[in-house]
């Protein structure tokens, strides 16, 4: 059995990670705030620790990062994926410095979350895999029907 720490102040989001990775080989934990991170990292071993960056109300923006190195100074080994709102290329870059797994700018797709997830090894129902595969593959089928590429602009 997985455990999954997830910490989001925006309730919406917060449920459709939950729900996401509510699964039977997968238990998910969830926090609106640091406060309760720190206790559920007391309390628990987790197997991931997915984070927003900033919890509102709560301080300077940064708490995301302050979980990020507490979970690093536990165990260093457990990946760590952030989201934000308001992030920045140097936020990013001290994010993956300070060992973040992945780094989400918000808003995303929660099908790219759930790929990064199962790529660790952890559950998540299947149903938002599929939703970002059959995203990507209509894409890509509209391109080809449209005769329109990616010059990289």
């Amino acid at each position: 059995m997985k455990k999954v720490l997830i910490v989001e102040d925006y309730l919406l989001l917060r449920v459709s990670i939950t729900f996401m990775l509510s699964h039977e080989d997968t238990v998910a934990i969830s926090c609106d705030n640091l406060e309760c991170a720190e206790k559920a990292l007391m309390d628990h071993a987790f197997d991931l620790v997915i984070t927003d960056l900033s919890l509102s109300g709560t301080g300077d923006g940064m708490e995301g990062m302050r979980l990020l190195q507490m979970v690093k100074k536990r165990n260093s080994s457990i990946p760590v994926i952030m989201m934000t709102a308001s992030g920045s290329a140097e936020t990013e870059k001290n994010a993956y410095l300070l060992g973040a797994y992945h780094y989400f700018e918000k808003p995303f797709d929660i099908g790219l979350l759930a790929q990064k997830v199962q790529a660790l090894g952890i559950s998540t129902r299947r149903s938002f895999l599929d939703r970002h595969t059959s995203c990507a593959g209509r894409e890509k089928a509209h391109q080809e029907a449209s005769g329109w590429q990616n010059t990289g602009f």
